[in-house]
């Protein structure tokens, strides 16, 4: 049976791996080609659904809202929205790359978080402005719907995630 070798540390003691060690594990970075890929995937799954969901259910809320337009043309208007919200953000990706605004523990500050809401829901906002005005929609039904998709795509999001990460927090 074999010893244990005397100067093992204990099991609760972290150590660090070597300098050669982690090199050899660090991820390579991204090439601008597959950062432009997933940023357009992920605005385009996380953006079009909630759209969707907030133009169909004014459709069936408040009709006159959208014009009385189906469920078919809420649905073409959230692609058109999410398309241009998804190459706004592959520019903000390839802008911001390299740039990280986290700090050590991979929290952003309340300033950072609010900023990054403000300039995405702008964004957004505009884009589904630009869909909504081409589509014929009234001011007034633009401002509405616009209000309410930045709330449920940016805002509540984001007071959600900001509650539940103090939560955490809390418990530990």
């Amino acid at each position: 049976m074999s010893q244990p070798a005397p100067d093992s540390p204990s099991p609760r003691k972290l150590v660090w791996a070597p300098e050669a060690v982690r090199v050899q594990v660090e991820e390579p970075p991204v090439g601008v080609a597959r950062l432009m890929t997933m940023a357009v995937t992920t605005a385009m799954v996380l953006s079009w659904p909630p759209i969707f969901l907030v133009l169909a259910g004014a459709t069936l809320v408040a009709p006159a809202v959208t014009d009385r337009a189906g469920i078919g043309a809420t649905a073409g208007w959230a692609a058109q929205i999410a398309v241009l919200v998804a190459v706004g953000t592959m520019i903000t990706a390839v802008v911001r790359r390299g740039r990280v605004s986290e700090g050590p523990d991979g929290d952003t500050s309340l300033r950072t978080t609010a900023l990054r809401v403000a300039l995405h829901s702008v964004v957004t906002g505009g884009c589904a402005a630009l869909v909504l005005a081409w589509h014929g929609l009234g001011v007034g039904q633009v401002l509405v719907l616009v209000a309410v998709i930045v709330t449920v795509v940016h805002v509540l999001p984001v007071v959600v995630a900001r509650v539940a990460g103090r939560a955490a927090r809390r418990r530990r």
